[in-house]
């Protein structure tokens, strides 16, 4: 079979293709451009732009027999995975070395994912059991308004997994008047419905909205805002969802920066 002497060839430790062509790949998942970039064009016309890190990165995957969580770990890990999105002085203009992260859009799936487990509502996708995830979705033709309106690979054509998401008005003007949101923050048996069933303080409920969808505490300015609306609302429902709309419409959500 010559399957398995191509199998062998491409794990073979001295083959010096295979390794830093992973890694490059991989690295491009996470920061939205290889250290080759194009993550697929590895010619020499195409240089990596710090060579010693792409040699140093296909050197960890062959000495942990090519296991690809080991290698996801790593990069996640990273001090560089880490930087702060915010320029300092000096690195404002760097778009290559990756001195600080460049916020990128989520993709389609991604969005339809983080709506669903911040709302603790799941996705409905036709003939698909419930609570299947969005990235599980691979057949382009399993309806998704939101899927579409993200711009998901209608795989007619090779589908690049590393470029930037496209923004659109479509994409503004479903999340601000359509159900994408509305229907999932407003759900009886959804996030805040049941949070709101444990009669929390107005404190106690803006921060736990800011960590369910941003993933940090509010500031202190921010908390102050946010509990004096529900202090002084005739509804403190209502203030709770206009909050929860408003973080989950936020480009802070939107954005892996």
């Amino acid at each position: 079979d010559p399957r398995r002497a191509l199998a062998d060839w491409m794990t073979e430790p001295k083959n010096p293709f295979f390794a830093r062509a992973f890694a490059n790949w991989t690295w491009a998942q996470f920061f939205g451009k290889g250290i080759a970039d194009p993550p697929d064009d590895l010619s020499r016309a195409n240089p990596p732009v710090h060579p010693e890190l792409l040699d140093a990165l296909a050197r960890h995957f062959v000495e942990r027999k090519y296991d690809i969580r080991d290698l996801i770990r790593l990069i996640a890990t990273s001090e560089t995975y880490a930087l702060d999105s915010a320029p300092i002085a000096g690195n404002a203009h760097d778009s290559r070395l990756f001195s600080h992260h460049m916020p990128r859009p989520l993709t389609a799936h991604q969005m339809a994912d983080a709506l669903a487990q911040s709302t603790d509502v799941p996705n409905r996708f036709p003939n698909q059991p419930a609570g299947k995830r969005a990235i599980e979705i691979a057949d382009p033709t399993t309806a998704s308004t939101i899927l579409d309106t993200f711009g998901r690979c209608p795989r007619t054509s090779g589908c690049t997994s590393v470029a930037t998401p496209t923004l659109s008005l479509r994409q503004a003007l479903l999340l601000i008047g359509g159900d994408a949101i509305d229907q999932k923050v407003a759900a009886l048996n959804g996030y805040l419905s049941n949070l709101l069933d444990l009669e929390p303080e107005p404190e106690a409920v803006v921060e736990n909205l800011y960590l369910r969808t941003v993933c940090r505490f509010p500031t202190s300015q921010e908390l102050a805002t946010w509990t004096n609306e529900l202090k002084s609302a005739k509804s403190m429902r209502e203030v709770s969802e206009d909050l929860f709309w408003a973080l989950l419409n936020s480009r802070e959500f939107a954005f892996n920066h």
